[in-house]
């Protein structure tokens, strides 16, 4: 599997109602991934791309 394979998740909060960190891990594991990060900003990585409009569905429902 290269890079063109994976699925990449980034979160950027803009204000203080969000943890970017736990909603990427709560989303990553949607794509078969993983990762993490702060409060404001968050990174993760994943295998499953079947998966991707079930991800962005779930974003969608949270915010």
């Amino acid at each position: 599997m290269d890079c063109e394979d994976k699925v990449y998740v980034l979160v950027v909060r803009k204000t203080k109602d969000l943890h970017a960190g736990n909603l990427v891990k709560e989303l990553v594991p949607i794509v078969d991934g993983r990762g993490g990060g702060k409060p404001d900003m968050a990174m993760a990585g994943g295998s499953n791309q079947a998966k991707i409009q079930e991800l962005l569905d779930t974003v969608a429902g949270k915010l």
